[in-house]
C-alpha cells in the first residue's frame, strides 16, 4: 500500500512539473498612435493567435514558448507598417513588448518637382539593434501618409538606416545616407540623399608639385 501510495504522489509530482514548465506567459504588448493594431503568428505560421482586443493601444494575453511574428497596421487598420520577430522564452510568468513605429522618408526633387519613389529612385536597408547588441529580424511597411516607409523596433532598440539612391542617381553623383536613432519614443527620419562620393581628377603625367 505504502508503495502505491509513494509511486502515486511521485507520478502527480512529475505531471505537477510538466504543467509548470509548460505554462504560458503573460503578454503585455504596448503599441503606439501611429500603429494602434497589430496581429502575431508563430514564426513560419500564418493563423494568427488569439490576442483580444486593445484597450487604449493594450493588448494582454497568454502566450506559449515559441518564436513569432509580429505585423502592425496603421490608423486606418489596413495598411501595413512592416513586421517584427521575438521570442517567448518561457522562463518568466510575464513579458512586455513596446511597439514603437519609425517613419522614414527622403526630401530628393526630381527635375519635374515630383518626390523621388521608393524602390524607383532609392532603397531603405535596416538593421534593429536590441540593448544586448542582437539584431531584430524586421521587414519595411508603408505609411499611411503616401511616399513614406515604416519600420517597426521595440522600446530600447537602435535603428540605423541607410538611405541608398539607385544605381542611375549613384553615377550621378549620390551617395548613402545614414542615420541612427536609439528609441524611447518612434521617431520620423526624413533625410535629403546627398551628392558625394568619389571623383575622377586628371593628372598630367609629369606633374609639377609647389
Amino acid at each position: 500500500m505504502r508503495t502505491k501510495t509513494l509511486l502515486l504522489t511521485l507520478l502527480l509530482t512529475a505531471i505537477g512539473a510538466v504543467n509548470l514548465g509548460a505554462a504560458a506567459t503573460k503578454l503585455t504588448v504596448k503599441m503606439d498612435a501611429t500603429s494602434p493594431t497589430m496581429t502575431i503568428v508563430p514564426k513560419g505560421g500564418e493563423t494568427p493567435i488569439e490576442t483580444g482586443e486593445p484597450s487604449t493601444r493594450i493588448y494582454e494575453f497568454d502566450i506559449d514558448k515559441g518564436e513569432y511574428v509580429l505585423t502592425a497596421y496603421g490608423k486606418d487598420g489596413e495598411t501595413v507598417s512592416g513586421t517584427i520577430e521575438f521570442k517567448i522564452l518561457g522562463d518568466s510568468l510575464e513579458q512586455q513588448l513596446t511597439v514603437l513605429t519609425n517613419t522614414l522618408a527622403v526630401t530628393n526633387k526630381k527635375a519635374d518637382n515630383t518626390s523621388w519613389v521608393y524602390g524607383e529612385d532609392y532603397t531603405i536597408n535596416t538593421i534593429v539593434r536590441s540593448r544586448e547588441g542582437a539584431d531584430q529580424v524586421v521587414t519595411l511597411g508603408n505609411s499611411v501618409t503616401a511616399g513614406r516607409k515604416t519600420c517597426l523596433a521595440f522600446n530600447g532598440n537602435t535603428i540605423i538606416a541607410t538611405f541608398v539612391p539607385s544605381d542611375e542617381h549613384r553615377k550621378e553623383g549620390y551617395t548613402d545616407n545614414v542615420q541612427s536613432r536609439t528609441l524611447t519614443a518612434g521617431v520620423t527620419v526624413s533625410v535629403k540623399i546627398p551628392m558625394g562620393g568619389y571623383y575622377t581628377i586628371p593628372v598630367p603625367k609629369k606633374p609639377v608639385l609647389s
